[in-house]
């Protein structure tokens, strides 16, 4: 286990200035977090508290959530979350402190109108499969992409990290292999694009609870086409790809969603 100086009696800053040294951020970020933690330990000074790692549990936790919302929209309240759950969970790694009550805090956009789609029902569902061969047949590349969606339902941040790899052929389905380290440097580039655009006022470095590795078994007719339309391509080459032949992205995939 890795040795810190760090205890329950430090305060936030000094653990963060001891965290930030093991982290591949980029010099907004650490900007941008290092002012988090400074915002929340002056905060718990206004409060009677000193900002140390043992005064903080989660009743404090939902307190500082409420508090926030006289200030900062919800977004932004998820970004000050993310800073200090992820430096919380390293000292829960490491065995400082006990549990990571940032990690329990949910964060809800009351205001925030929720938009679902509604399910196909099965002639839908018919009509769409029928249409990709159709304009599969009339030289449209879609057919692939469209019946790997319907018959996984994967969102488009997972279909696009598909690779030839991903096809098994002895277990005939998809395997999606989550890779932390290569998705937070995606997500810390992400974030210093979205902080040139903003400002340093936000910051959210939290895992997805949806990432991980995981099989999904196709039918047997998919398998066939998966495994002729991957027959020349490399283990690491992209398995999806848009109308304009480029690995597939979000605006890609409602290309071909709309392109019928």
């Amino acid at each position: 286990m890795k040795k810190t100086t760090i205890t329950p009696e430090s305060t936030l800053l000094e653990g963060f200035n001891e965290f930030e040294k093991s982290q591949p951020w980029s010099k907004n970020t650490r900007r941008s977090y290092r002012k988090n933690v400074i915002n929340l330990s002056d905060y718990m000074l206004k409060q009677g508290l000193e900002p140390v790692f043992k005064n903080i549990d989660y009743e404090f936790v939902k307190k500082w959530e409420n508090d926030q919302r006289k200030r900062y929209s919800p977004v932004s309240i998820k970004q000050h979350k993310g800073t200090m759950q992820s430096m919380f969970s390293y000292y829960n790694q490491l065995g400082v402190i006990t549990g990571n009550p940032f990690s329990a805090l949910k964060v809800v956009n009351a205001n925030k109108p929720k938009h679902h789609s509604r399910a196909l029902n099965i002639v839908e569902l018919y009509q769409v499969y029928k249409a990709a061969f159709e304009l599969q047949e009339n030289g449209v590349n879609v057919l692939i992409p469209v019946l790997v969606d319907m018959f996984t339902a994967l969102r488009v941040t997972s279909l696009e990290k598909l690779t030839v790899r991903s096809v098994s052929t002895t277990m005939n389905g998809l395997v999606y292999e989550f890779d932390p380290k290569k998705d937070r440097v995606k997500e810390d580039k992400l974030l210093d694009q979205y902080l040139e655009e903003e400002g340093d006022n936000h910051t959210d470095n939290s895992p997805s609870s949806k990432n991980k590795d995981f099989f999904i078994p196709l039918p047997p007719k998919l398998m066939q086409l998966l495994i002729k339309y991957t027959e020349h391509m490399k283990p690491e080459d992209a398995l999806l790809y848009g109308l304009r032949g480029k690995p597939l992205v979000n605006k890609q995939m409602n290309y071909i969603i709309n392109c019928r």
